[in-house]
């Protein structure tokens, strides 16, 4: 028996977003495009049977469910973060040749998956995917992987450490090119959340890097992404739109920044620390980028000498209390750095 509940997302798609199970075996509806975060989450079911034009699952969809075998569709693009987290009886998973996306702690802790073969359409690997699952053998990365998060496959017992495959296209190490450009495949770790694409951070930031190029396509960069990292220069993207707290903070060395028009929002302390930093605008700075009103934090001092006289006196003299103000500078640009206005990419480029 089963009781599913379904919801239409914005391109008339039906996406199954929760799911009440009695039986071991469930066979999803066919019209159904996405199951939703945490659809199965818990459930004691042990087979499913996956509809056809499935496109995602999303995160948590089948956490610490009972399902023994996950045959997926044809057509899948997309396993979420924690899809199958800590599916102990998961044997086996058949990942077809359309899945562009692994997320974050995909398969952790599935210490009954003795194999698995991830196709070569498979872009992106999240961080700890397949992390403690220790009956994994003989995994094979695909040709065309970009991205390959932190410890994949540690704790797989039988597997050695593996890396990102060496590009063919990539310059002998004896030639220096003009520019030290870095490739984004090798020095960024970048993963997909439903359409947006969000760059999660630099995976090494030990390494010196020249310039980092934020791939096209990119909306957001994550909170603390690149702080303290080691680069002199960044290249956003056309289509970014969101630069979160901290995202570039006490980046020492960093001196110059290319800021697309298409952003938005950045939150404060975004370039917190980088005081060598110049900012190129391709735009005019948006109203809310600069000059922020500064924050002020009010708080007292003497409290213990105000709730000693309140103890002993039974009653509360306000003149043991001695209002500080702290002044919180939030602003984007609170050291007052250089801002160059209606810059071009080109121009920008010209410059480095």
């Amino acid at each position: 028996m089963e009781n599913f509940e379904f919801a239409v997302n914005k391109q008339g798609e039906k996406i199954l977003v929760d799911a009440d199970i009695q039986d071991d075996t469930v066979k999803i509806p066919e019209d159904v495009v996405h199951i939703g975060d945490r659809a199965f989450q818990y459930s004691c079911v042990k087979k499913v049977i996956f509809p056809s034009g499935l496109k995602t699952i999303g995160e948590n969809a089948f956490t610490c469910s009972w399902i023994e075998d996950a045959i997926l569709p044809n057509g899948l693009e997309v396993i979420g973060d924690k899809a199958f987290f800590c599916c102990h009886d998961l044997k086996s998973v058949e990942i077809p040749d359309s899945v562009k996306h692994i997320g974050k702690y995909a398969f952790y802790g599935c210490d009954g998956l003795k194999s698995v073969e991830i196709p070569d359409s498979v872009k992106h690997i999240g961080t700890y995917a397949f992390y403690s699952c220790p009956e994994l053998e003989n995994v094979k990365l695909p040709k065309g992987l970009q991205t390959l998060g932190k410890d994949v496959f540690e704790n797989c017992f039988d597997l050695p450490p593996m890396k990102l495959p060496k590009s063919p296209n990539k310059q002998s190490r004896n030639r220096k090119p003009a520019r030290e450009i870095v490739a984004v495949a090798d020095s960024i770790e970048c993963f997909t959340t439903d359409a947006e694409n969000i760059i999660g951070g630099l995976k090494n930031k030990s390494i010196k890097y020249k310039s980092v190029v934020i791939p096209d396509g990119v909306h957001t960069i994550s909170s603390g992404a690149f702080y303290n990292a080691n680069m002199q220069t960044v290249i956003l993207p056309d289509k970014l739109r969101v630069i979160k707290e901290r995202a570039f903070a006490n980046c020492v060395n960093f001196r110059k920044i290319f800021i697309p028009s298409s952003v938005v929002t950045i939150e404060k302390d975004a370039f917190a620390g980088c005081k060598l930093l110049k900012i190129y605008c391709e735009g005019e700075p948006k109203e809310d980028w600069i000059d922020l009103p500064d924050e002020v934090n009010i708080y007292y001092e003497n409290m213990t000498e105000a709730f000693n006289f309140h103890r002993s006196a039974g009653s509360f003299d306000e003149l043991y209390l001695v209002e500080q103000k702290e002044i919180i500078r939030n602003t984007y640009n609170p050291e007052k750095r250089p801002v160059y206005t209606n810059v071009s990419r080109d121009e920008f480029i010209k410059l480095l």
